[in-house]
């Protein structure tokens, strides 16, 4: 009986950290692309 709850239990908690780590990924990515239109604006400002 243990065992069906954990098991149950693990493919909730790898699903969540799934999605979450998708999720981040998703987070860095806009990050990455505002830093590099910072970058672009900073260059544009300079000229």
């Amino acid at each position: 009986m243990w065992g069906v709850i954990f098991f149950i239990g693990a493919i909730l908690y790898i699903g969540y950290l799934n999605t979450s780590i998708r999720a981040l990924k998703k987070r860095v990515k806009v990050l990455e692309q505002d830093r590099e239109n910072e970058k672009h604006t900073e260059v544009d400002h300079f000229e």
